[in-house]
């Protein structure tokens, strides 16, 4: 049985249940994987993490990136992508439009309000160049950039707005664990009553470790964390006995009580964090970016950055707001089940992932190899963190070129095997220029690619990587346009099919796995043709240009730290055509037995 008969027979048998307890908890349903609210959620974290990067002034991604996508602003793709990426993720629920006057679904509601907060705060940055909480404390960004964007002042910065965005996360958590959209009379003061001493106290513990306020309110902090568990005792019990609730969840109290879960904890990791600040006089993200609470005092403690700090933590506060959001809409807790079992089948290659990474970081101290010749794991991270501005804006620039290349390449392959399989004589033409292409070395063609096309034009690289791409297109199309069975062919020909009817109705469905194949063997072609290409000249921007450049300089930690980023890049382009490969086919066999 499909996914889509088995949501709805579900949907027909049991009341409207929010986010957490949309699917009843049948072994059936809670196994089938939900991709489109996965992948939609993904996608939506990731844009608000760019996002915040984007728009913050001494995190320096919008200065690195610049206008490089094409002429036009990356911080423009990033602000459309988060939008459709957030409204998809909305409606990846079933029938949420039409179920948007329901009781039940004001909590999808509140988690969406959350998440436009934030997408509308960036759009206007991006769009209008203004920044709302800027013009809020009367700062200018540019002057403020300059200021702190000093190597001291970066990561006591980066440490107090990550410990912002756990605020924001905290204080969304609370509202949502409130549901003032669900009013009931009887419980309405009570409920109010601990909602507002939580908010007041995940405020009150955000001042307590900020490291600018005097030792006085610091110690404070063990009343306000007291407080605060207080009233989250007293928000959780009023909803647990409530009797609107049974009427409301019906069958998927198991889901929803996860999600309670999920806000509990996300609670209590913030008051654990206040706690061991307050008392313990440690700050795990201090730590984490060695930064000491006398920096704190020394850098950050005039008048004259208060208000960019609180200008910046306000707009951390909303990145947590939509990330907590967005991760609520998702709700994976839904799937726990289907991620412990895609885990358990994978558990060897994550084994054999560990292993190698600590036998990695053991051998190079047992046998005290040289930094220079292999770094430790640990310092390529530590490098990564540090330069990951830079890294990511290289890749990125990176990317596009493999980008342009696999859909100029994969495009123009797809085309030409459509033809060589309609016309045999074509296919015997052109097939061994094809293989002829193929079997040129990249290393040859890329300095005669540079020389056609400019060394430094992005032009050249692009043609290297559809050199690349155009083979495995090319031979996969017309395999699986040619490999039809001939009983097929008699039946379509027997109900009197056309030429295009056939192609449309039966090619062209066998041919699509092997034209995905060949897809997803093009993406690690494209990166890999890129990078290389960028080894024998072109935009000092490259991650190409910057492996080579930092090995020539004995600086393997940097280069390192570039392949860490152009893995991340491959791997993500090979995961959009895989997601692209289940949504063009969730009828494919192999989809449908995951599924299960």
């Amino acid at each position: 049985m499909s996914e889509q008969y088995v949501v709805k027979s579900v949907q027909a048998e049991e009341p409207i249940q929010p986010t957490a307890a949309r699917i009843a908890d049948t072994p059936e349903v809670v196994l089938r994987p939900n991709l489109n609210r996965d992948i939609a959620g993904f996608m939506t974290l990731l844009f608000i993490i760019i996002a915040y990067h984007i728009q913050h002034p001494t995190l320096l991604l919008r200065a690195q990136f610049g206008r490089s996508f094409r002429g036009e602003s990356l911080q423009e793709a990033v602000s459309i992508a988060l939008i459709f990426s957030g409204a998809f993720l909305l409606f990846s629920g079933p029938k949420f439009w039409q179920k948007r006057h329901e009781p039940a679904s004001r909590l999808d509601m509140a988690l969406v309000v959350g998440l436009a907060l934030f997408a509308i705060y960036f759009f206007i940055f991006i769009w209008q160049d203004t920044n709302l909480v800027f013009d809020l404390y009367g700062l200018d960004a540019e002057t403020l950039a300059d200021e702190f964007r000093e190597e001291a002042f970066v990561n006591p910065v980066k440490t107090l707005n990550i410990t912002a965005v756990f605020t924001g996360a905290a204080l969304a958590s609370v509202v949502l664990l409130w549901s003032p959209w669900d009013y009931k009379r009887q419980r309405f003061w009570l409920q109010t009553g601990a909602a507002a001493v939580a908010l007041i106290m995940v405020f009150a513990g955000y001042i307590a470790q900020h490291p600018i306020f005097s030792e006085r309110i610091r110690f404070s902090g063990l009343v306000v964390s007291l407080l605060l568990l207080a009233s989250v005792v007293g928000l959780v019990e009023p909803w647990n006995q409530s009797q609107s609730r049974e009427k409301l969840l019906g069958n998927g109290k198991k889901s929803f009580e996860r999600l309670r879960l999920a806000v509990a904890l996300v609670l209590m990791l913030y008051v654990l964090h206040v706690l061991t600040v307050v008392v313990a006089d440690y700050n795990f993200f201090a730590s984490y970016y060695d930064v000491k609470t006398s920096t704190f005092t020394e850098l950050l403690g005039g008048d004259a950055q208060n208000k960019p700090l609180w200008a910046f933590d306000l707009a951390a506060m909303l990145a947590g707001v939509a990330l907590i959001s967005a991760v609520y809409l998702m709700a994976p807790w839904e799937r726990l089940g289907l991620y412990l079992t895609v885990i358990r089948g994978n558990i060897a290659p994550i084994l054999v992932a560990i292993t190698t990474i600590i036998v990695w970081e053991q051998a190079i101290h047992i046998f005290e190899i040289e930094e220079f010749l292999l770094p430790k794991p640990t310092v390529i991270w530590d490098t990564f963190k540090e330069e990951y501005p830079k890294l990511v804006a290289a890749g990125w620039f990176t990317f596009q070129n493999a980008l342009f290349g696999f859909l100029v390449g994969c495009g123009l392959g797809i085309f030409t095997g459509i033809i060589s399989a309609r016309f045999t004589q074509f296919s015997r033409g052109i097939l061994p220029l094809a293989i002829a292409a193929n079997s040129v070395p990249i290393i040859a063609f890329a300095p005669i690619a540079n020389f056609w096309f400019g060394v430094t034009s992005a032009n050249s690289k692009v043609a290297i990587v559809a050199v690349l791409c155009y083979f495995p297109a090319m031979i996969s199309t017309v395999r699986g346009l040619t490999s039809v069975e001939p009983i097929q062919l008699e039946l379509m020909r027997s109900y009197a099919a056309t030429e295009l009817e056939i192609f449309g109705s039966l090619r062209l469905p066998n041919a699509l796995p092997f034209v995905f194949s060949a897809l997803k063997l093009a993406t690690t072609l494209a990166m890999i043709g890129a990078i290389v290409a960028e080894f024998f000249g072109g935009s000092l921007a490259g991650l190409g240009y910057r492996i080579r450049e930092d090995a020539a300089l004995f600086r393997f930690p940097e280069s390192w730290s570039a392949i860490l980023v152009a893995s991340f890049f491959g791997i993500g382009f090979y995961m959009l055509v895989s997601s692209l490969e289940r949504a063009a086919m969730p009828w494919y066999r192999s989809f449908r037995s995951d599924s299960h």
